[in-house]
């Protein structure tokens, strides 16, 4: 008798092919460095966020109750707003930013975040 494969046809695949599948493993300054990566691309999308809710705003002559403001796509973009911001706040809050050896990680982070609120920064030294 044959036996039968599960889904999906008995392919295999190893699960740390598709990434990292246990951040537990990985130190913290690991953990870090690698969201430290990717937070500019995480304020980049927050600023595409930010830029569609202020056109919807515009086009409806500021009116913040306004239909447009209550559609799935909207609920769908306050989430991503929402997670954006969590990923930031639990990542600025870490408590290894209180080593020296941090610091620098953390400046350049921060430099990241400021060049969005006050537009350029030349140095992480102004900071």
């Amino acid at each position: 008798s044959k036996k039968k494969g599960g889904f999906p046809g008995g392919l295999r695949f190893s699960p740390a092919a598709f990434g990292h599948t246990n951040l537990m493993s990985m130190s913290e300054a690991s953990v870090a460095n690698k969201v430290a990566a990717v937070l500019p691309k995480i304020f980049a999308n927050l600023d595409v966020l930010k830029n569609y809710f202020a056109n919807i705003l515009r086009l409806n002559d500021g009116i913040i109750d306004c239909g447009n403001l209550y559609t799935l796509a909207c609920q769908q973009y306050f989430l991503c707003i929402k997670l954006g911001m969590d990923i930031a706040a639990a990542f600025f809050s870490w408590n290894g930013f209180q080593s020296s050896e941090n610091v620098d990680m953390l400046l350049t982070c921060l430099s990241a975040l400021v060049e969005r609120i006050q537009g350029s920064v030349e140095t992480a030294e102004v900071l």
